[in-house]
């Protein structure tokens, strides 16, 4: 089952609402729209994902644990952290051939963007896959993890579950290793400049809303869009910025401008009412960094 994204469009995680949250525990296969124009030349391995040393260390080394008859939620989240680490060199890959192929699409913005959101299937698809190949050898069926998940969440309120199922495209992206180490005073330069672009790519969203159908997928998008600029002018792609977060974090100048950055990712929420209005919702539209 996979609850990194959700077709509930009334739900907001803060509100909470009993019969919205049940639909995020629903099976979910999500097609993109259209005739999947990009998936021959995304290049996407196909197979199992997991090797037969893989299936070895899982089986030694997470142990399944039970809470009456409900998974623990340490073997969940262990589930889940075995999920990033074999996802991780399949998502390389394809994040590599992805950005070549997009960096060739910026002349055509609709292709562009339909590209962005068939990347964000797959991951989603990866993800699936390899939770599904875990479970397996486990020995846990689907109707034990989905009841688990549910009785967490829906019974003890367990939201931070939900957090991490939601987060795990992006502890993907900060599993990819850095190639550059950025010094403050780049890493701030490059901050202005994204804060910047982010502000003049917002004038789009509502524009790639209605292209693509998803408040989330439009702001993956203009984040895409945004990483491409920074790559041309400096060098850097997304992992480099992420890593310089962690090691910079300190610094009173980056913790400004990260917080500027956030607040206009904000700002664009209002701009997706019109949107929202035909049953998106903005509050999907989060981006920077988290």
């Amino acid at each position: 089952m996979n609850l990194i994204k959700t077709h509930t469009k009334a739900l907001t995680i803060a509100a909470g609402a009993t019969a919205a949250l049940a639909g995020l525990f629903l099976l979910f296969k999500k097609a993109t729209k259209g005739d999947q124009i990009h998936e021959e030349i995304l290049l996407q391995e196909t197979g199992p994902i997991l090797t037969e040393i893989n299936r070895l260390v899982l089986v030694k080394e997470l142990k399944v644990e039970y809470q009456e008859e409900f998974l623990s939620v340490s073997t969940i989240t262990k589930i889940l952290g075995a999920a990033l680490k074999f996802a991780a060199p399949r998502f390389l890959a394809a994040t590599q051939r992805f950005r070549k192929l997009r960096r060739n699409l910026r002349d055509s913005p609709d292709e562009y963007s339909h590209l962005c959101a068939e990347h964000s299937v797959y991951v989603d698809e990866l993800l699936t896959q390899t939770q599904d190949e875990i479970l397996k050898e486990l020995g846990i069926s689907e109707d034990v993890w989905d009841e688990s998940n549910k009785y967490y969440y829906l019974t003890q309120g367990r939201q931070d579950l939900i957090a991490l199922f939601m987060s795990l495209p992006h502890h993907l992206k900060m599993n990819i290793p850095p190639g550059k180490e950025l010094s403050a005073e780049e890493f701030k330069e490059i901050l202005q400049m994204q804060i910047k672009l982010l502000k003049k790519e917002a004038k789009n969203i509502n524009d790639l809303i209605a292209l693509l159908g998803e408040a989330e997928k439009a702001s993956e998008v203009i984040q895409n869009k945004i990483n491409d600029e920074i790559f041309d002018e400096f060098g850097v792609e997304e992992e480099d910025t992420l890593a310089a977060v962690k090691t910079l974090k300190n610094d009173p100048e980056i913790q400004k401008l990260l917080i500027e950055f956030q607040r206009v990712s904000v700002e664009l929420e209002p701009q997706a009412e019109a949107a929202e209005a035909d049953g998106y919702d903005p509050s999907e539209m989060g981006m920077g960094y988290e």
